[in-house]
């Protein structure tokens, strides 16, 4: 996969929203190496769309982009002011990483669920996995 600067922004933009800022140093890492990970992989699965902008806003996918009434819409309404510093600081660094010949973390997994954000009807399945030995 390759990315422009634009696709780069857009991936921390809609990691900012994915990720839950008040973890614990390495759980947040994971977590955000997990969105973008998964975010990679669709991109390169093609079945999301063919480029960046496709994959980010697929309908229902990213809860705070396109999945729910109170969503910005597309990745461009978001605005950058809405970004996590944070979160931008470890994307680049996680990128670069993946860049240098870092494996995903999530192998090519196209899909994640974040507890923390999901509905009851959601929750019933990712509780499932969990129960299931899979976190």
């Amino acid at each position: 996969v390759t990315l422009s600067g634009k696709d780069v922004k857009d991936l921390i933009k809609v990691t900012s929203t994915e990720v839950v800022k008040s973890l614990p140093e390495e759980q947040f890492k994971q977590q955000a190496a997990g969105v973008i990970d998964t975010i990679l992989n669709r991109v390169a699965s093609r079945k999301w769309g063919s480029t960046m902008q496709d994959v980010v806003n697929a309908s229902h996918q990213f809860s705070a982009i396109s999945g729910n009434k109170k969503a910005y819409g597309s990745v461009d309404r978001m605005p950058d002011s809405a970004i996590d510093q944070r979160t931008a600081e470890f994307t680049k660094q996680y990128l670069a990483q993946r860049v240098a010949g870092k494996p995903s973390i999530i192998g090519g997994h196209l899909n994640y669920a974040n507890p923390h954000y999901s509905d009851s009807k959601n929750l019933k399945w990712i509780n499932q996995l969990k129960r299931n030995g899979f976190t």
